[in-house]
């Protein structure tokens, strides 16, 4: 059957269609998967025991998706026949990975003009219980069904009656974030380098009445690069106006940096519009779970609320068409918004390495379809292409991260964000400053600029519209669009001459410091601030990083450009400058041999020397202390730690981790365990009571055991449960006995239920009905968030569990 056209939609419905904004959709009911509506979380937790062949994830607002489901129908059953629970609906559709899941309610638009009482007469006609009014300016109505089974149904009846114009379920779905993760920082930005920001910065350096919406995961608003420029924050998730993100997803503060972080405050990173405002808004869950009606209404707030330009690093997980109720809200947006001139709505084009469909939200032919390139102006392989997109823009550089330890690393800003999510903000910074020029413009306008001034990169053929397929109008370029908006003379690029002192290529960068002068092979150990000065496929360790001016390298599996040396490390090999004495190398850097090989040129204390309390080795040039607390103990700093520990200070009371190859590296009573970028030296246990406060005793699959932080919440397990004993889904402790009367019980904090965290308990938990009978009552729980876990380090210890040595 046809992904969007149906040769025949019977009037019996045996057959569910989704109406979407291209036409009907055939629907499958999900064969091996349950959706369910719960009033608390130990549902779910029992469930998962009873069941442990079934993988669980958790949505949001309580629901939940069992997949790998032998017997859907029986599943059904028993979980209807418990008190509170709600059997939601979950579909497929060709071509899309995720599960479309209907709940009671459904979005509809009926014809202008009709009262709240004529709708709720058609609703109710087709089916349904009631209709609510959303937005009178549209006759945009929630629908709501009496049962979840019937949603579709109703949906279709009401669209094919022509009772309304559309009307399809509000489904839950996933959605994909669309990364692949005298500023101290600005060097780092090469992007401002590659599109001219600096250029156009000498027009304008933005303005605060230029909005930029980035419609995302959520902001934090506290960073020090973004505070203070927020302007009607919403989240669409829980309908409020605090779109604060989960612990460890920083997709959408990143987003937010590289479209308007604040430029020229003495601290972090620089956004393309850096004077603009931002208007953070969220509409999905860590794991990209949202529902269709929650994105639709975060476009109506944003036009609402006066943003120019709305920016979207995300799309469904595969080829889906567009709801008809995001269809309408962009509709509305770019043709009403702005009292009639539109705002501009951007997609990123998305991180398949493929042809875009017709159908899919980044081809609607009112938004910019946003692909990625590189430092070196090429079309990145990921990026995905086709007669829809629009523009490209690059990807890849520093930007702001959730503050602090949370986030995609440790401290306020990352190096690891990228994708066509990346791509996305850049090119809507570029939009925004156009605006802030000329604030008179309509979003066609705007469009035109930006496709007229946008550089003709990659060495491709641009047809006699100056469009390509891979590259749309080109990559854009800030400064050229900004001369064009202000009504002066356009630069026209030509080649960059490297030895004649003009910025020819019309980047605001000129000879060497432009990327197209950069050299063809890398030299291991040269200065830079950028990647492009280290040669084709070479990279850039910043100052940032530890590198004194800069430090050039690749990656290498044996042999190195030159004499250089091919380091091994944990995460691969690099090519260092190879050196016999500290003569050989530059300032700042010493002759070492840190793995008993060649020496190399690398950065070290016998230059840098040590913090008081630490010693330097000579040999590895790292410095060296050795406190009283082994691998696995509460620490509150470094020098805390034995064998050159360091102390993760975001875990409870916080923990010494020593890094280890093999179990031999580890001290008596631990084992080398995988981490993720690294391996630690973690205890060994059999049962929780072998851990300390607040530590679960995780399995590995070799049948050992160690301690980690126990989980607190479906956050910690990657959307999975977190079980009575601190574990993710149906994992236990080698031994899960009752201790022994001479053993002490595990720690139990007060007020605080192991099956129910959101009922206030006492100590036996004997007023939460979920714990009284046969489950073990108030055991292994904790009261301490434990979210933010070394970054990613808590997901890898889940999905990574593997030992060394």
């Amino acid at each position: 059957m046809n992904l969007l056209v149906l040769a025949l939609v019977g009037a019996t419905y045996h057959v569910p269609v989704y109406h979407s904004a291209h036409g009907p959709v055939a629907l499958s009911p999900a064969p091996d998967a349950v959706a369910l509506r719960v009033p608390a979380q130990a549902v779910i937790s029992r469930l998962a025991l009873k069941h442990p062949e079934v993988q669980v994830e958790g949505v949001y607002g309580g629901v939940w998706l069992l997949t790998g489901v032998a017997d859907p129908q029986a599943l059904r059953r028993e979980a209807a026949g418990i008190h509170g629970v709600v059997v939601l609906e979950p579909y497929r559709l060709p071509g899309v990975r995720s599960y479309y899941i209907a709940d009671e309610r459904i979005r509809a638009q009926f014809p202008l003009g009709v009262s709240e009482a004529d709708a709720n007469r058609r609703a109710k006609a087709a089916g349904a219980v009631s209709a609510r009014l959303l937005r009178r300016d549209l006759s945009l109505f929630e629908v709501v069904t009496a049962n979840p089974s019937r949603t579709v149904e109703v949906a279709a009846r009401l669209q094919e009656s022509h009772a309304a114009l559309w009307a399809h379920p509000d489904f839950y779905w996933r959605i994909e974030k669309r990364f692949v993760p005298d500023d101290p920082l600005f060097a780092d930005q090469w992007h401002h380098e590659n599109i001219g920001s600096t250029g156009a910065w000498e027009t304008k350096l933005g303005s605060p009445d230029v909005i930029i919406a980035i419609i995302d995961s959520g902001t934090d608003m506290t960073h020090p690069d973004l505070v203070g420029k927020i302007v009607s924050p919403r989240d669409e998730v829980y309908q409020d106006d605090d779109p604060t993100p989960d612990p460890t997803d920083a997709h959408g503060t990143s987003t937010s940096g590289l479209a308007a972080a604040t430029g020229n405050n003495g601290i972090g990173v620089s956004g393309v519009c850096p004077a603009c405002s931002l208007m953070p808004i969220r509409i999905m869950t860590e794991a990209g779970d949202s529902r269709m009606g929650a994105d639709s209404d975060a476009f109506y707030w944003a036009s609402d609320h006066g943003a120019q330009v709305l920016s979207n690093s995300w799309g469904p997980d595969g080829a889906a068409p567009i709801p008809s109720d995001l269809n309408l809200a962009i509709n509305t947006v770019t043709n009403s918004g702005r009292s009639g001139a539109g705002s501009v709505i951007l997609f990123a084009a998305g991180n398949d390495g493929r042809a875009n469909e017709s159908y899919e939200l980044a081809s609607h032919p009112l938004v910019l379809s946003i692909g990625a390139t590189s430092y070196w102006d090429e079309l990145e392989s990921y990026s995905d292409y086709g007669p829809d997109l629009d523009l490209t823009s690059p990807a890849g550089a520093v930007t702001t991260d959730i503050s602090g330890t949370a986030g995609y690393e440790s401290g306020d800003y990352t190096t690891q964000f990228n994708g066509t999510s990346a791509a996305t903000p850049v090119a809507a910074g570029v939009a925004a400053i156009v605006y802030c020029v000329a604030p008179e413009l309509t979003r066609a306008q705007v469009h035109s600029i930006l496709f007229e001034t946008a550089d003709k990169i990659g060495g491709v053929t641009y047809d006699v519209n100056g469009f390509e397929q891979h590259y749309g109008y080109g990559r854009v370029n800030a400064l050229r669009a900004v001369q064009k908006a202000a009504g002066r003379d356009v630069c026209q690029p030509v080649t960059e001459i490297c030895d004649d002192g003009i910025d020819n290529d019309c980047d605001w960068l000129v000879d060497n410091a432009d990327p197209s002068c950069a050299p063809t092979t890398v030299t291991p150990g040269i200065t830079c601030n950028q990647d492009f000065q280290c040669g084709m496929g070479g990279s850039c360790l910043f100052e940032s990083m530890g590198f004194a001016g800069g430090y050039c390298t690749t990656s290498c599996t044996d042999t190195c450009p030159g004499d250089a040396t091919c380091l091994q490390t944990r995460n691969g090999g690099y090519c260092l400058d190879s050196c016999t004495k500290i003569d050989d190398c530059r300032p700042g850097y010493d002759c070492l041999s840190p793995s008993s090989g060649p020496a190399v040129c690398l950065p070290s204390c016998t230059v840098d020397g040590c913090v008081q309390g630490e010693t330097c080795n000579t040999t590895t040039g790292v410095c060296f202390h050795n406190g009283p607390t082994h691998p696995g103990g509460s620490c509150t700093a470094d020098l805390d730690c034995a064998d050159n520990g360091w102390c993760v200070d975001q875990l409870p009371d916080g923990y010494c981790l020593v890094e280890c190859t093999v179990d031999a590296d580890c001290v008596e009573g631990h084992y080398c365990i995988e981490l993720g970028m690294f391996a630690a030296c973690l205890q060994t246990c059999t049962r929780n009571t072998d851990c300390r406060s607040q530590y679960s005793c995780w399995p590995e699959a070799d049948g050992t055991a160690s301690c980690w932080a126990s989980c607190t919440s479906t956050d910690d397990c990657n959307g999975d449960v977190c079980n009575e004993w601190g574990l993710c889904g149906t994992d236990t402790p080698p031994d899960t006995s009752p201790p022994p009367v001479d053993e002490p019980p595990a720690d139990v904090p007060a007020n605080t239920c192991a099956c129910n965290t959101t009922y206030s308990c006492d100590d036996s938990c004997s007023c939460d009905p979920e714990c009284k009978d046969g489950d073990r009552g108030c055991i292994a729980t904790q009261s301490s968030s434990l979210s933010v876990l070394l970054g990613f380090a808590l997901m890898a210890r889940i999905i990574i569990r593997r030992r060394n040595g």
